[in-house]
């Protein structure tokens, strides 16, 4: 250890390491986090006057400034049961939150609770915001999902507009279309269904041999993707005719989602592994670091960063290259859910301790760390440079010098 600094509060102290990291721990010996991105060893640190920033110099030549405090926490704490999963609206202001609990909650982005939605005679597994945020739907293992209205009525009056009903066991998961005038589920029925809003059935999706765990449309609105316990994943038309099998986990695969660019492919399987797919079905990455089971999956807005949620209790957040950039901590229970905003600056996850947390994240910092790892692939992965006419060590995004 060569460097040591206390913030003008003398409430947190950076500790500068040899072995390339920084340890930043509160005054009582708890460590708050660990900052990564230095190539050598460190050789000081120091705080800002405010507090705001550190400073950290490196026989790396670089000078790196940093958040000390990168992932300040907001707990959503109201619900009486595990929390299944969390969604942001389209405009990142309000959260939904599906629970054990047979509700769903409407929460502000600073954690206040603004509405209960009652009605589920059983745990509500699933719940998204229509593209538009004027409608909630949630699914649930009573067999139903019920689409609620947000438009044109002041909280806390959001009147049940419909209830789909058709599926014979369940519900695990529900997705509107890009243009909102659609859903599909994903059913313990071993089935997923699409539907109009307005409940009319359009089609049943039945070539799974297990429950269907997970179910999204691609950007574009043209594709299905379904997840099932029979460790397969399948592509379809929006129609609902079946395109291919295009995953395969040795495990049941828990949730599925397509990058914000629609070409690729992201699975979560109850083996603990993380993999990325063409939509060909060739295997691009696998991401292992999880010592449990994974829950849920997505992708930054940019689609240059993956979180995964796992049993284990953390969320991990990964490049598109497999490389782990941070690991996220604070969670006392199962990461069921996990999501980015919109906007990218938070990140929300689902725990089966009956709590949600909002991590506000540091778009700059994760970039920085994302380039970083990425120059790293380029320089030393040789089978990839050989492959490219004028081979390059700058990777497919923005990144500083």
């Amino acid at each position: 250890m060569w460097g040591l600094a206390w913030s003008p509060d003398s409430q947190t102290l950076a500790a500068a390491s040899t072995n390339k990291i920084i340890d930043i721990w509160d005054r009582n010996g708890n460590l708050i986090t660990t900052l990564k991105g230095h190539s050598s060893s460190i050789y000081s640190v120091s705080f800002s006057p405010d507090g705001k920033t550190l400073a950290s110099s490196s026989a790396d030549t670089r000078i790196k400034f940093w958040h000390p405090h990168p992932n300040k926490l907001t707990k959503l704490v109201g619900h009486n049961g595990g929390i299944r999963k969390v969604i942001f609206s389209p405009d990142s202001e309000t959260i939904a939150t599906a629970s054990d609990d047979n509700t769903v909650k409407l929460w502000g982005r600073d954690g206040t609770l603004l509405k209960t939605f009652i009605g589920h005679e059983k745990p509500v597994l699933s719940v998204r915001f229509s593209p538009n945020g004027q409608i909630i739907a949630s699914a649930s293992a009573d067999g139903t999902v019920k689409l609620w209205s947000l438009a044109k009525y002041p909280p806390p009056k959001y009147p049940l507009l419909n209830t789909l009903k058709g599926h014979q066991a369940g519900v695990f998961d529900v997705n509107f279309s890009p243009d909102g005038e659609t859903l599909v589920t994903a059913s313990e029925d071993k089935t997923a269904k699409i539907w109009q809003w307005n409940g009319k059935e359009l089609a049943t999706l039945k070539e799974h041999t297990s429950q269907v765990t997970a179910v999204s449309f691609s950007p574009d609105g043209k594709r299905i993707v379904t997840a099932s316990d029979d460790n397969t994943v399948k592509l379809w038309q929006q129609d609902g005719k079946l395109i291919k099998t295009v995953a395969k986990h040795s495990g049941g695969i828990s949730d599925v989602t397509f990058t914000p660019d629609g070409k690729t492919l992201a699975t979560a399987s109850t083996d603990g592994v993380v993999k990325i797919w063409q939509e060909d079905g060739k295997l691009l990455s696998t991401l292992q670091g999880h010592t449990n089971r994974i829950n849920s999956l997505s992708f930054s807005p940019d689609g240059q960063i993956l979180a995964s949620g796992s049993a284990d209790g953390t969320v991990k957040l990964w490049s598109l290259q497999g490389k782990s950039i941070k690991t996220l901590k604070g969670n006392n229970g199962s990461i069921l859910g996990v999501t980015f905003s919109p906007d990218g600056k938070t990140l929300a996850s689902a725990t089966d301790n009956n709590t949600a947390i909002l991590y506000n994240l540091d778009p700059e910092d994760l970039l920085q760390r994302g380039c970083d790892l990425a120059k790293d692939y380029l320089q030393t992965n040789i089978t990839l440079n050989q492959r490219n006419t004028q081979p390059t060590n700058t990777p497919p995004y923005p990144c500083s010098n």
